[in-house]
């Protein structure tokens, strides 16, 4: 089972190679809610307790989505053979959600080689010897164990630190560059409550740079994270039980619409 990594420690491992056709969000979800009729009501339940899932069996088919999972067209086919490896770099958001992550991954038959997340953390702006930044993560991982997947959550911590929109995309190429060119890459977008036009500004961004790339899709957590019970009252985290299942469930939906299309 892959763990969160401590800052000063990070894990290892390998890689694949990549054509794009593109098939309709509706399409998609009309696939995932009819495979989530297959799943006993009991399993669609969360429960509020610290870290606790109830004992449901991991699965993209209770992610319950609003309307949707993905931001624009889902690729029909992916450039690449389908990854059978996944790191994930991101914020306290993931530190949370961890446990459940490495388990909805792994539901999908990929092996999480790391979930490598701090609280803080950023896209390309660190401290030294405290942070480190999402760009630094995913360098070092990539050169260290290759994974064929990437899955990013970061952008929480980016939200109003720029003075536009070109700013922040330049933030998120940069942390892309790098990465190989030919290695899919999930993208989660952020949320905070009662900060609607920063977070905007954030998530255009993410989604103009990371739709320029094959093979890349972003999820929405912005569709998701308003619902009751994900969020603390802080506006911004995880609630221990339904908040941290549910951005796990969404995120591996968004992976399995991008690799199982």
């Amino acid at each position: 089972m892959a763990t969160v990594v401590p800052p000063d420690q990070r894990p290892v491992r390998r890689a694949a190679p990549r054509t794009s056709r593109r098939r309709s969000l509706t399409e998609w979800l009309t696939a995932l809610l009819a495979l989530a009729m297959l799943v006993p009501a009991a399993a669609c339940t969360s429960t509020g307790t610290a870290g606790g899932d109830g004992g449901r069996e991991a699965g993209v088919a209770r992610a319950a989505a609003p309307e949707e999972i993905v931001a624009g067209e889902l690729p029909e086919t992916l450039t690449v053979e389908r990854p059978t490896t996944v790191a994930v770099v991101g914020d306290s958001i993931t530190v949370a959600a961890a446990e459940h992550l490495d388990a909805e991954l792994s539901a999908l038959g990929l092996d999480v080689l790391a979930i490598d997340a701090q609280i803080g953390r950023r896209m390309t702006v660190g401290e030294r010897d405290r942070l480190q930044t999402g760009a630094d993560i995913v360098e070092f991982l990539s050169a260290r164990s290759a994974p064929e997947l990437w899955v990013v959550a970061l952008g929480t911590n980016d939200i109003g630190q720029y003075a536009d929109e070109g700013a922040v995309a330049e933030q998120v190429g940069a942390l892309l560059d790098r990465l190989p060119a030919d290695v899919p890459v999930v993208w989660v977008d952020t949320w905070i409550r009662g900060r609607d036009e920063q977070t905007d500004v954030v998530n255009r961004a993410i989604r103009d740079v990371v739709e320029r790339r094959d093979d890349a899709v972003v999820v929405e957590w912005s569709a998701h994270a308003p619902a009751d019970g994900v969020i603390a009252a802080d506006g911004v985290h995880l609630t221990d039980g339904l908040g941290r299942q549910r951005f796990a469930e969404v995120v591996a939906a968004g992976v399995a619409a991008l690799i199982d299309p």
